[in-house]
């Protein structure tokens, strides 16, 4: 065959090579495989950010429930609140391990993909920085409107239930949990406790002695023996004191100081209950912080707003230094 039907040939099959890369090329076909890639990068960072968020959902939990336990334990808290407190907690703590573990997903999920090769084939398919970029930015939008939601309306909606609970236990002990030997005092020090001896947990305890404060005047109270506090009627608790004396203190006037002996006296070990705690910004409503002038206000409405910014960052961070 001649040179010029080989050449003709070459165009031929150039010509029908070009035809076929432009079908290969078209917008729609373009579109579809940047979808999938995206989709793959997503459920690539979604796996250990699943991962890393359970872990340090775990530690933390583990972490408070530890000390709400050990004040439990002691008789500071009562038993019914430590799931309520351990979940306020935890909620509260959200706004900071979604961030973190972003990051940390983020970086484990870029550095898989560079170790195991597939960054370079996706430059070498033509995806650029932004590109690679643009998931990771799809995945931290979403989860920085989750942390903004945290910060601006769940945060201070955990705080405020948070201290109720608190100030709750602040004038509540739980005497049936109390063991003998031990001071036990309430989370403001205006109340005391002492067991001389007690048989264990519910039992009745001998050689009582108990302390209150009340602005300038200080009751107290020793007893042969006390019965273990029960719910009345009304689902008030009551302890019932045998061989009972109180002694009532007036520092600001000593003369009317007063002494009572009585064979029994029953005792309302809860106390009063405040009806309202002091103010405290991480606890305020993000519409009150917005006009408030005082700088811990001002601190505090900033944090709120930029939990969302930072998550952001820190997913942009991630993938850079991955």
């Amino acid at each position: 065959m001649s040179r010029a039907f080989w050449i003709n040939g070459a165009f031929a099959l150039a010509d029908t090579l070009r035809q076929g890369q432009a079908r290969l090329d078209t917008p729609e076909r373009i579109g579809f495989g940047a979808l999938k890639t995206d989709r793959y990068l997503i459920r690539e960072m979604t796996r250990p950010f699943a991962a890393v968020l359970g872990i340090l959902v775990l530690l933390f939990a583990g972490y408070s429930l530890a000390n709400i336990l050990s004040d439990a334990v002691n008789g500071l808290l009562p038993v019914g609140a430590i799931a309520a407190l351990a979940g306020l907690k935890l909620l509260i703590s959200l706004e900071v391990l979604i961030p973190i573990s972003l990051f940390i997903a983020v970086v484990a999920a870029f550095g898989r993909l560079q170790a195991d090769g597939e960054i370079n084939a996706m430059l070498a398919l033509g995806m650029g920085p932004r590109q690679l970029l643009r998931p990771v930015l799809a995945l931290a939008l979403a989860l920085a409107v989750c942390v903004t939601c945290l910060s601006v309306f769940a945060r201070p909606w955990a705080y405020n239930a948070s201290h109720r609970i608190t100030r709750h236990a602040t004038a509540m002990l739980n005497v049936n949990a109390m063991e003998a030997g031990t001071f036990y005092a309430s989370q403001d020090g205006a109340q005391v406790v002492f067991l001389g001896n007690r048989a264990g947990p519910h039992a009745g305890a001998q050689n009582v002695f108990i302390a209150k404060r009340d602005g300038a005047q200080l009751q107290v109270i020793t007893a042969n023996y006390a019965s273990p506090a029960v719910p009345g009627p009304d689902g008030q608790r009551s302890v019932h004191l045998s061989g009972a004396h109180v002694y009532q203190f007036d520092h600001g006037h000593p003369a009317q100081d007063q002494s009572l002996s009585a064979a029994g006296l029953n005792l309302d070990p809860d106390g009063k209950v405040a009806a309202t705690g002091g103010y405290s910004p991480v606890a305020a409503s993000t519409v009150h912080l917005l006009a408030a002038k005082d700088p811990a206000d001002i601190a505090e409405r900033q944090w709120r707003f930029s939990t969302g910014l930072s998550t952001i960052l820190l997913a942009l961070l991630g993938a850079i230094l991955s």
